[in-house]
């Protein structure tokens, strides 16, 4: 199947595009089922690596995953992108060829198949899954439906004198919210609004005793990116994260994946939308952070920006969605504290960018657009597509529940959400780089040198120094020590039935072999810094017996090298 760019595939055309790389590409592509949905959709799992120059379990490990909010569709094509970028370049690409050889890129392209696939078709954007979620039906509980019958779900918005918006007095078409001091007539019913997404209420009385109850929305479910272990609080705490970490098998899928792969080192969680690098940790502040892993996350997040043209932002000071609170059960953050994996998200696209506004807060924005900013977008977007494309015209209905009521507004979904599609493929390369520089951050273990000195006719002292050249030690970071995630490295020594031991362990221990890493922030051009040769060990024995010996050293999440030398 034809890779198909600037386009959103949905789950049978992700399917089949998997399902091609694997078998044109056997040696660098598997996929695997890491669950099954409600709806009974399979959660591929991609592993993309030279398998012929180790397997994936013994090899450092990066992960992404996307679209675990339904609506983000974008990171699912970033995910297809770096496929068809490493894959299609793979015989000619020697940049490629040595990062396949030496790490393994796990991809989970589509968290929430269910979710997605509902998306795309209706443009109803529930957030993680399908699941029932309250699963409980309040009274009046309100359901997003296509009333009018025109294939999409908008806007409806009803006169209300006590309504939040307004109609933009810079563009007739757009709604705004009202300001506190747009304190005019209360009589002035036909300036304001009451907006809601399109759809009805499923038990509507508007009694005396109920009427009140006419505005209520439903919540749009489960939140995956609230469902994980650290620090997880529950519904009543917490929007969205349903009665315990992992409830549903989409976030059970991922945990279960996660741990069942101890060598993964780095991790990216694509979302949408911003254009922005969110650093993690957002549940908790820096101070329990090592300094070295936050000199490596400030590391990642400014490589990321200086790649991409993204903002990078610290997620607990400064990407909070309510001044007082924070977001807690994430994945970047399980990942992290839990099993000591650099992980951060990646919000995809930014129409203020694109249509050349400068944000400054980048959380209002998505709260309190203003409406210089609404109007801008508008006029930026007109000027590349035709209206309809981006926005639907204000048309009267009768609702039976609300009575006289326009449908209308944004189509939200290729213009704030996801990209539109001409400006797609350009989305995924600046991905693409941010996923590259992070790639290359792994440890990268090499035999430095090995030697055989012959002592006596049959004696023999074995060498060998083994090295790290990469940037991160082998224990990854700090917290993966400090919570277990990981032993010391070991290494072995299989001798054949003549051959004997004379001196050393056939079965040791050693210390993790730092990276570059170890020199941070102070190795400058301008000041050189000093430290131990930490990213060597070396190994030595004395055998006795002529022949060969296999030599495997495990080291973590440096991966595993296994050397075989000739004693004669």
């Amino acid at each position: 199947m034809k890779y198909k760019k600037n386009y959103y595939s949905n789950y049978s055309e992700l399917t089949e595009q998997i399902r091609y790389y694997s078998e044109t590409y056997p040696q660098y592509f598997k996929f695997e089922s890491i669950g099954k949905t409600q709806e009974q959709r399979e959660i591929w799992q991609v592993s993309l690596t030279n398998f012929k120059s180790g397997d994936a379990s013994e090899k450092p490990g990066f992960l992404i995953d996307a679209n675990m909010h339904a609506s983000e569709i974008s990171g699912t094509q970033v995910c297809l992108y770096t496929m068809e970028e490493l894959l299609s370049q793979i015989k000619t690409n020697k940049h490629y060829q040595l990062i396949l050889d030496k790490v393994c890129l796990f991809i989970i392209p589509r968290v929430c198949p269910d979710a997605a696939e509902y998306y795309m078709r209706t443009n109803h954007e529930v957030r993680s899954s399908l699941v029932k979620w309250p699963n409980f039906e309040s009274f009046n509980q309100f359901q997003q439906t296509d009333v009018n019958g025109d294939n999409q779900i908008l806007t409806m918005r009803k006169k209300d004198s006590a309504g939040s918006f307004k109609v933009s007095s810079q563009n007739k078409r757009l709604m705004i919210q009202r300001r506190h001091d747009d304190f005019e007539n209360p009589e002035a019913e036909s300036e304001y609004y009451t907006l809601y997404p399109e759809g009805h209420f499923s038990d509507f009385k508007p009694t005396a005793k109920d009427y009140v109850k006419e505005n209520y929305i439903a919540e749009q479910g489960l939140d995956l990116n609230r469902q994980f272990p650290s620090n997880y609080r529950p519904e009543g705490e917490q929007m969205g994260s349903g009665p315990y970490p992992g409830f549903v098998q989409e976030s059970k899928s991922l945990i279960e994946f996660v741990c069942s792969q101890p060598r993964i080192f780095g991790h990216l969680n694509l979302h949408t939308y911003g254009g922005l690098i969110l650093r993690s940790p957002s549940g908790y502040g820096e101070d329990k952070v090592s300094q070295q892993d936050l000199q490596v996350l400030n590391h990642f997040k400014n490589r990321a920006v200086e790649v991409s043209g993204y903002y990078g932002v610290n997620t607990f000071k400064e990407f909070r969605y309510n001044e007082r609170d924070v977001n807690t059960g994430t994945l970047c953050d399980w990942t992290f504290e839990h099993r000591g994996i650099f992980s951060s998200v990646i919000e995809i696209w930014d129409v203020w960018k694109a249509a050349g506004l400068e944000v400054k807060d980048h959380v209002n924005r998505y709260f309190y657009p203003t409406e210089n900013e609404l109007t801008k977008i508008f006029n930026w977007a007109k000027k590349l597509f035709p209206t309809k494309y981006f926005y639907a015209e204000w048309k009267k209905f009768k609702h039976p529940q609300l009575g006289d009521i326009e449908i209308g507004g944004w189509r939200k979904e290729r213009i704030f959400r996801n990209p539109p599609e001409k400006f797609l493929e350009k989305e995924c390369e600046t991905v693409f780089k941010i996923i590259l520089s992070q790639i290359k951050a792994s440890p990268i273990i090499t035999v430095k040198s090995k030697k055989v000195k012959k002592l006596l006719a049959d004696t023999f002292l074995v060498s060998m120094v083994y090295k790290n050249s990469g940037f991160l030690p082998t224990n990854g970071s700090d917290q993966a020590v400090k919570v277990g995630a990981i032993k010391k490295p070991k290494i072995k020594l299989t001798l054949s039935k003549k051959q004997k031991l004379a001196q050393g362990e056939s079965h040791l221990e050693t210390e993790h072999l730092t990276g570059r890493v170890r020199f941070l922030p102070w190795h400058t051009p301008l000041g050189f810094l000093t430290r131990p040769n930490t990213n060597e060990c070396l190994v030595e024995w004395v055998i006795q017996g002529k022949g060969e010996i296999d030599v495997s050293a495990d080291f973590q999440r440096g991966g595993m090298v296994i050397t075989k030398i000739n004693l004669k």
